[in-house]
């Protein structure tokens, strides 16, 4: 039984979509995790059924994704040297687009559509 996670981060890839002998789809996929030291850890992830149906529709190399749910493993290697984190993910949201993830190289800034221009005041208002 694993430890309870929650992390949010960018695709390291494009998820590998898989199939089990019983017809069962499940994925895998990489996920980097910017610590607050500024370091960078590598959590490799897997899903089973309809989540990884959308995981691997929906995600690509440099998607941000927020895994709310996952079941952590953590091995070390033969030698000891290596920590590797291996999470089974149970429930993950959709993050915010980033460059990387959009399809136009030049995305046109959003406009809060309830903020004020910069030079309008309470004698500028209609009513």
């Amino acid at each position: 039984m694993g430890i309870n996670v929650n992390f949010s981060g960018d695709l390291g890839g494009d998820p590998e979509m898989r199939y089990s002998a019983a017809g069962k789809e499940w994925c895998t996929f990489s996920v980097s995790v910017r610590q607050r030291d500024g370091e960078t850890t590598w959590m490799s992830c897997k899903s089973f059924g309809k989540a990884a149906s959308l995981i691997s529709t929906h995600f690509s190399t440099g998607s941000f994704i927020v895994v709310n749910s996952g079941s952590l493993e953590v091995k070390k290697s033969e030698d000891g040297t290596r920590t590797f984190f291996n999470v089974s993910v149970n429930d993950f949201s959709f993050g915010p687009k980033t460059e990387s993830s959009s399809q136009t190289s030049n995305p046109t800034p959003r406009r809060d559509p309830l903020a004020f221009p910069a030079a309008a005041g309470p004698d500028d208002l209609p009513f």
